[in-house]
């Protein structure tokens, strides 16, 4: 399984779209973005069972996290596509626990 990921990266990265993906990721809220690398790395292997448990856990978080708003606002209310993430930078973001089990 790690052979394919490897094969995967290097092709995605030999199409000229990373930096795409990175600027579309820079655009979203960290939250979000570590609350989704969390998830995914919990559910790796998981039944699917355990997989709906832990995402509906995720976005349980995601909705009582003001980030959700903030977007709700940016996109669809004032429509300035101009979001202030709290925090801003994936560095900032604290230790996120979702009660994932």
């Amino acid at each position: 399984m790690k052979q394919k990921k490897i094969a995967t990266s290097a092709w995605f990265c030999s199409t000229g779209k990373e930096s795409w993906v990175f600027r579309r990721l820079s655009e979203r809220s960290p939250t979000a973005l570590v609350v989704t690398l969390e998830l995914l790395r919990h559910n790796e292997d998981l039944p699917i069972e355990d997989v709906f448990k832990a995402d509906l856990e995720a976005a349980r978080f995601i909705m009582s996290h003001p980030d959700y708003l903030e977007g709700v606002r940016a996109r669809l209310i004032d429509k300035d596509d101009n979001p202030r993430w709290q925090p801003d930078s994936i560095e900032k973001v604290a230790s996120i626990d979702l009660n994932l089990s």
